[in-house]
């Protein structure tokens, strides 16, 4: 079984690693998705790396939010 958790994770902190530990034993595979735009103050790369560094037996994947927000109604 596969699993995802998608999340900004900036920057990353214990909660998330309590997450994603969590997350990694309950299936055989797990995703995660780092979602990035370039306004952020710490780069979708650097979250991305720091992510992998911490959770090697992980899939991480960067994914650069490029889709413009609604305005406010």
């Amino acid at each position: 079984m596969t699993g995802l958790i998608v999340g900004k994770f900036c920057p990353p902190h214990r909660g998330h690693q309590h997450l994603i530990d969590t997350a990694r034993t309950q299936v055989d595979r797990l995703v995660v998705m780092v979602c990035a735009t370039e306004n952020q103050s710490i780069s979708g790369e650097k979250r991305r790396d720091w992510l992998q560094e911490i959770h090697p037996d992980c899939e991480i994947i960067l994914v650069e939010e490029t889709l413009a927000e609604d305005p406010a109604p």
